[in-house]
């Protein structure tokens, strides 16, 4: 979703692709209480998994640190559970937890649950070496996802077969590529290129599964620009609506290169398919540059030329990153191996307070011929907070786009000078001077006042004490 600044709303948020492995298990990460119910409330699980004795859930083992963290054992040596927990420490893993990539519901004890909630983050729309997923039948929608996120389970075939086995660790356990495929692995067994069936009771697998199968990401252009997304596995019998070929779902992009694409008008330029609807049927390919090669002059440019969000250094490994103050003092720059590079991550504090960590990394989405030739032309890869695989969508990552639109409302330019204009008129005066206008909106901006010998506001931004101390006491 685009922003009203010539950005988007998902911009500086962290890439999903960034979080660090077993991320559940990490300093900050966060649970919360559920009681006795063992169904997660801000991700979707079949209402099976709650009466179903075939479940198997995460069990946290009693040598756990993670158990003992969510635990907050008393002086009686009973836990004293917190509706919502933050890991203060690294949690070292025990039992099943070494084994998975990551966790949706933990179990504390009996009756005893709580939900993991990863932080806000984002995904591209677009990414290089896509695969199939598949649902439990081949004869179901397929579509393409992105190997390094945890999104899809393990289906594992005998050569000849397309009856798949599970070994999953726990009911409605996510994995990354690479883990479906060791999974396989060790059952001396390939991953599926198609699937008839898929072993045990539906409700157990009523998620999507990694197969062998390549994808192809595809794009739809409009004349005006607008495009939407198309997904083109190896093979299929079918693709989920939103990602097919005859989907209407259009969106904007920003064109680079001068603002170029395709049209029918053009000829597709003689790269792209022809649609019978008037549109080009283009193939993609994901090019990341790294922006800075050396010291950037100021913030600013940070702020203008670097959109992916990255974590806080210092939750990662120690000593990964070396940090060195910008020429200004005003940002810092966390350099890996002591060079700039796409993995350099910049650190620095906008006008109205708020700190960024960000990725030193340009994504761009570049059309390519038939032959896989690049045409020359492309566009900014969009961040999504929501997934497209329909299992996967939920109400936390909702709830987090919704967060994000209503701080870049809170956040832009214009909203301390609209709402000083309005208090005032309100309050004071129906017409009052641009001068009185601007002490109103900076202190809403500053989060202070001064008046005399007396102060008012926080000094953070938004700060109505100020605020209203700047409208009833400026001279």
């Amino acid at each position: 979703k685009t922003d009203t600044t010539g950005g988007y709303i998902g911009d500086k948020y962290l890439l999903c692709n960034d979080l660090p492995p077993k991320a559940f298990l990490k300093t900050g990460a966060q649970y919360r209480l559920l009681g006795s119910s063992s169904l997660p409330e801000l991700m979707s699980d079949p209402t099976d998994f709650s009466t179903e004795s075939e479940v198997v859930r995460v069990v946290l083992d009693n040598s756990s640190t993670l158990r003992s963290q969510l635990c907050n054992e008393n002086l009686a040596g009973n836990c004293d559970f917190k509706n919502t927990v933050v890991l203060q420490s690294n949690a070292v893993c025990a039992g099943i937890e070494c084994y998975v990539d990551t966790v949706r519901v933990v179990q504390v004890e009996s009756d005893v649950f709580y939900e993991f909630v990863p932080p806000p983050c984002v995904t591209f729309s677009f990414y290089n070496n896509p695969v199939k997923i598949s649902p439990r039948k081949s004869s179901y929608p397929a579509m393409c996802a992105d190997p390094t996120l945890a999104v899809a389970s393990e289906a594992c075939c005998s050569i000849g077969s397309n009856d798949a086995q599970r070994d999953s660790r726990y009911s409605g356990e996510r994995m990354i590529f690479t883990t479906a495929e060791t999974r396989c692995s060790t059952m001396s067994q390939l991953m599926c290129d198609s699937i008839s069936e898929v072993e045990g009771p539906s409700f157990l697998n009523s998620g999507y599964f990694w197969t062998a199968d390549s994808c192809l990401l595809q794009v739809k252009i409009k004349r005006d620009g607008t495009l939407t997304i198309v997904h083109k596995p190896g093979s299929f019998s079918e693709r989920v609506g939103h990602v097919d070929v005859r989907n209407e779902n259009y969106f904007k992009v920003y064109w680079e290169q001068d603002g170029n694409y395709p049209t029918v008008g053009n000829n597709c330029g003689g790269a792209c398919e022809i649609l019978s609807e008037g549109a080009c049927l283009c193939n993609t390919g994901v090019v990341e540059e790294t922006v800075f090669n050396s010291m950037p002059a100021s913030k600013s440019d940070i702020h203008e030329k670097l959109s992916v969000g990255a974590l806080d250094p210092s939750v990662l490994e120690s000593g990964a990153y070396t940090s060195t103050l910008g020429n200004n003092g005003d940002f810092t720059a966390h350099l890996k191996d002591n060079e700039f590079s796409s993995e350099t991550i910049f650190e620095y504090e906008d006008d109205k307070g708020r700190t960024f960590f960000v990725k030193n990394v340009h994504s761009s989405v570049h059309l390519l011929d038939m032959a896989g030739n690049y045409t020359g032309q492309s566009f900014r890869n969009a961040p999504q907070f929501m997934s497209f695989i329909p299992s996967e969508t939920n109400l936390r990552d909702a709830q987090y786009e919704t967060e994000a639109v209503l701080d870049h409302y809170f956040f832009h330019d214009n909203t301390p000078p609209f709402l000083a204009l309005r208090l005032i008129q309100r309050l004071v005066m129906s017409n009052p001077a641009p001068r009185y206008i601007q002490v109103v909106a900076e202190a809403f901006k500053s989060g202070f006042y001064l008046s005399g010998d007396s102060s008012f506001g926080t000094g953070r931004y938004g700060d109505l004490s100020a605020t209203f101390a700047a409208i009833y006491l400026d001279r």
